[in-house]
């Protein structure tokens, strides 16, 4: 569903999803580490490594050793297939600069959101 939504930026607009987004969320709200794309987010050094614990058991006080885990991501070229569905690689940092913008869009003076 979302990624059908993340075409009408392109249809009705002629201009694709990511570009609308960077356009008019992520630059206005400074989001400067938000990106859709994968080498992006590697050139600007924001990607980051995951890390599982392996054969931790913790009934048995075993911690387990740290092993680097794959992210699942699109292959560089082919992010916008995800886009809309929750492709973007983003900050915690620029997490705060869209949640303050929700909660003023969408909070009423009553304390409670107003959808």
């Amino acid at each position: 569903m979302y990624e059908m939504l993340s075409y009408l930026p392109e249809v009705l607009l002629n201009q694709p999803y990511e570009s609308y987004i960077v356009e008019h969320l992520f630059k206005p709200l400074n989001m400067t580490s938000s990106t859709f794309s994968v080498a992006e987010a590697e050139a600007q050094g924001t990607l980051v490594d995951g890390f599982e614990r392996d054969e931790q058991d913790i009934t048995k006080g075993k911690n387990g050793t740290l092993k680097a885990i794959v992210p699942y991501f699109q292959r560089p070229g082919e992010e916008r297939t995800g886009a809309g569905a929750g492709g973007v690689f983003t900050s915690a940092r620029d997490l705060v600069h869209l949640r303050g913008f929700v909660r003023f869009v969408f909070h009423d003076n009553s304390g409670q959101f107003g959808f």
